[in-house]
């Protein structure tokens, strides 16, 4: 999966870097949650990253929303028809990988500068 991904990834012209970071990232949540991608739920998304806000070091809000973005990302590649993986894990494994982040969950940053631009005369 992780290996299809990253191809998919180098075929949209991702640098090379960003690439591994992702993949490490889903690494990381794999490792979190001790189940593999097909098993996965939202509720463990949420609890990795209530781990990651919440350590000695934690993680801050941009970094949270990158790593849902990427985990997003992930899960549209293996839930994505094209690729086959849900059908493949649902006859190896008797379960198939669903979308456990949908971007309507996340709340995107507002403008914090209002510009008011003025406004044209209307003839031109």
């Amino acid at each position: 999966m992780l290996d299809g991904w990253a191809m998919q990834q180098r075929t949209r012209f991702l640098k090379a870097q960003t690439i591994q970071s992702r993949v490490d990232l889903v690494r990381r949540f794999a490792a979190f949650t001790k189940e593999y991608p097909w098993q996965w739920q939202a509720a463990e998304v949420e609890a990795f990253i209530d781990h990651l806000r919440s350590g000695q070091r934690p993680i801050v809000v941009s970094t949270a929303r990158g790593y849902q973005n990427a985990l997003r990302l992930f899960m549209e590649y293996v839930t994505d028809a094209r690729y086959a993986w849900q059908q493949t894990c649902e006859e190896k494994f008797g379960q198939a990988p669903v979308q456990i982040l949908h971007e309507w969950e996340h709340r995107r940053p507002r403008c914090r500068v209002r510009r008011r631009f003025p406004t044209r005369p209307a003839g031109l």
